[in-house]
């Protein structure tokens, strides 16, 4: 799916205003610490999660940049190729519903593939996960809401021993206070005496109302009560495939034999619930590429039916486009901070995360 736009922004949402858009970027404009060239979209974003009040806006854009700039392990060298992002999706499963609650929030599922603890990098799953969560707005835009699902099964003591309580709080800091969208609730599922203790842990780093937006689960019935089957995975007891299916990097593991489908001209795979799409740059590669697709996706419990497959040809011209999220990714890192321009005393990373620290306590002019 391709980014949304303003315009298409604009046209589905009456509250939206072009000129609170431009009153925000010329905003920021006077603020010469902050990023310049920020899009339409991204503003759009601030607009929606903040219920298009500017000073909440100023706020929430304030805490987003300076958040970014100053926990670069969570925010940085956000290559999707790297060895550390290929690591953790190896043992990570995040699946987008295509369906919505009865509200039109979007319902996104985390868990674990692989419950060794030795594996788990506490910095490396919070990347990933913010880097979906990027991907999401970026395609959907200014939705109603999202509804996070994580599967607690699998997590033990082992894994709660590798969560640095420092990023805990910038992940929850960041969620609360700087997060261009809106996360109605978190729901904790297959909970445990581990899940109890992961709250405990979490406790200090969360305000009230984010409290009671997180909501332990011990059977799925209770999820029920918010989340209607129908919107739900199989394996939870719902109508839709498995979170295995939904799952965006699924086929990472077909990037193993990158050399082999680099040589027959592909470069990317473009994933759908119903259908998968081969890129090539004639009919002969593009067979060939499918040969390859069909063959390692069976070494990931991929089904791929042929028959759903579509088959492209990519011109030369569409070649710098098939990686545009990785190139997102890197020109994204761009728009941080400048300290060394901020009106007033610059602020390091002790400042931003520390005891005192509150972005809602900061004067915005």
């Amino acid at each position: 799916m391709p980014p949304i736009t303003a315009q298409e922004e604009l046209s589905r949402n009456s509250n939206l205003k072009k000129e609170n858009i431009d009153y925000l970027r010329e905003w920021m404009s006077k603020q010469p610490h902050l990023p310049s060239g920020v899009t339409d979209e991204q503003l759009i974003l601030f607009l929606n999660c903040c219920q298009h009040s500017l000073e909440a806006c100023k706020q929430t854009i304030e805490a987003y940049y300076t958040i970014r700039t100053h926990a670069p392990e969570l925010f940085g060298n956000r290559n999707p190729q790297s060895r550390e992002i290929q690591q953790a999706l190896s043992i990570l499963e995040i699946g987008l519903m295509p369906k919505t609650d009865k509200h039109g929030n979007l319902i996104l599922f985390v868990r674990l593939s692989d419950f060794d603890a030795n594996k788990y990098y506490c910095d490396d799953f919070l990347k990933i996960f913010f880097m979906v969560q990027d991907l999401i707005l970026l395609e959907k835009g200014a939705v109603h809401g999202l509804i996070f699902v994580v599967d607690m099964k699998g997590i033990s003591i082992g894994h709660l021993t590798r969560v640095k309580l420092s990023s805990l709080k910038k992940y929850y800091m960041y969620i609360q206070d700087a997060f261009p969208g809106k996360v109605l609730c978190t729901h904790l599922i297959n909970a445990s005496s581990v899940t109890e203790t992961f709250m405990n842990m979490s406790k200090p780093f969360l305000t009230k109302d984010l409290v009671e937006k997180m909501l332990v689960h011990t059977t799925m019935g209770t999820l029920y009560e918010y989340i209607p089957k129908e919107a739900l995975p199989k394996e939870y007891g719902g109508e839709l495939e498995s979170v295995t299916h939904y799952n965006q990097y699924a086929i990472k593991k077909v990037q193993d034999n990158r050399e082999g489908l680099e040589s027959n001209g592909l470069h990317q795979l473009l994933v759908y619930a119903d259908d998968v799409n081969m890129l090539g740059e004639n009919p002969q590669r593009i067979r060939e590429n499918t040969g390859i697709l069909l063959q390692t996706s069976k070494a990931i419990c991929l089904e791929v039916n042929p028959e759903k497959t579509k088959h492209k040809i990519m011109s030369q011209e569409m070649r710098p486009l098939v990686e545009e999220y990785r190139d997102w990714f890197e020109k994204e890192e761009v728009f941080r901070v400048d300290e060394s321009k901020r009106q007033g005393r610059a602020k390091n990373a002790g400042d931003v995360f520390g005891v005192e620290g509150s972005f809602k306590k900061l004067d915005i002019d």
